[in-house]
């Protein structure tokens, strides 16, 4: 149950970073001939000069899915670090 509420909160944590990074300028932001395009990794939506856009869907849940993962590694790395800290102190202690 724990496990199920943890993927949850990272699914929206990681959609999100998707919509706020893409307002980011250089990074998720680009403009190209009066065009704006947003996304980062991959472009997500675009919002054309006459009035028009392009709601790109693989390109969106590709991103969900990479920031799902970096965070996911993210937390594995804290959390082995955390054991490590842990682990080193409970060893000081019996010494």
């Amino acid at each position: 149950m724990n496990e199920n509420k943890n993927r949850k909160l990272l699914l929206i944590l990681s959609i999100i970073s998707v919509i706020a990074i893409s307002f980011v300028p250089n990074i998720g932001f680009r403009i190209e001939e009066g065009s704006r395009f947003l996304g980062f990794p991959a472009e997500w939506l675009g919002l054309y000069k006459y009035g028009g856009f392009s709601f790109k869907w693989l390109g969106f849940l590709f991103n969900c899915v990479f920031f799902y993962l970096i965070f996911r590694l993210l937390i594995k790395v804290l959390i082995g670090l955390n054991h490590l800290k842990i682990n080193k102190s409970n060893n000081n202690l019996e010494e």
